[in-house]
């Protein structure tokens, strides 16, 4: 018995038009709660649609087919942000040239791209400034000489070994963060031979003149300068760079010494 053309079916179709919505909403971090709530409707919705009768069943079939594709990218959209978010948290997030210590390339941008001191090749100059959304880090200077100061500073400080030189950089760490407990300072600084090497400001136990202190915590809007001392290969010192970051895993940019 011929029952005649189907009708449209507008519920199937309000079903599909809030399974795309709800996908949509689910990948966008601020309002991805409204993608969970439209999804699981639209695919109850595609259901009862489907089984309407002399009605059309294909915007019904898509309906279901996207609201379960959705919730599938829906929950890796949500493993992804607590991820990124988990990662900022320890890291401080992405770390970014704030001043790139020249006057004619203020926030150390090469080309149109944010390049320098991603690379040993491509470093920093000195006085440039790097930030997370915690820490504010400003390399002032590098002593490339400092044996002297740092013997004058405290006479049980050990000369350098043969073929070595001790070195001082002076930073600024300023605390931005809002954590209401505060956060310690930790210098995350490294100097990088020519050859590679990374040689840490705790390899050797050395105290400097105007140290960086690093074992008060520090309040939002607070700040520390001082210098952190290496011990360091003489060849080429002034070729090498300093490995900086502004968190305790936070990313590294690199700064000339010289």
């Amino acid at each position: 018995m011929n029952q005649g053309p189907k009708k449209p079916n507008i519920l199937g179709i309000i079903a599909l038009v809030l399974a795309v919505l709800g996908t949509v909403l689910a990948c966008i971090k601020a309002v991805m709660a409204l993608g969970w709530i439209a999804l699981p409707i639209a695919f109850i919705m595609g259901i009862v649609a489907l089984f309407m009768k002399n009605q059309g069943k294909a915007a019904a079939i898509a309906a279901i087919v996207i609201s379960v594709v959705g919730t599938m990218v829906a929950g890796a959209m949500a493993v992804f942000f607590v991820a990124k978010d988990f990662d900022d948290e320890l890291t401080g997030g992405e770390t970014v040239v704030s001043n790139g210590g020249s006057k004619n390339d203020p926030k150390g941008i090469v080309g149109g791209k944010d390049e320098k001191g991603l690379s040993r090749e491509n470093p920093l100059p000195v006085g440039s400034t790097i930030e997370n959304k915690d820490w504010i880090v400003t390399v002032n200077s590098v002593d490339l000489n400092a044996a002297a100061k740092i013997k004058a500073e405290n006479e049980f400080n050990d000369d350098p070994k043969p073929g070595n030189v001790q070195i001082m950089a002076n930073l600024t760490y300023k605390y931005k963060g809002s954590k209401p407990e505060g956060e310690y300072l930790i210098p995350m600084v490294e100097y990088v031979t020519t050859s590679g090497n990374s040689i840490s400001w705790t390899d050797t136990f050395l105290m400097a003149p105007n140290e960086l202190e690093s074992v008060n915590t520090m309040y939002n809007g607070a700040s520390a300068t001082g210098n952190i001392p290496f011990e360091v290969p003489a060849a080429d010192v002034e070729k090498g760079t300093l490995a900086v970051s502004p968190g305790f895993l936070g990313d590294k940019r690199f700064f000339a010494v010289n």
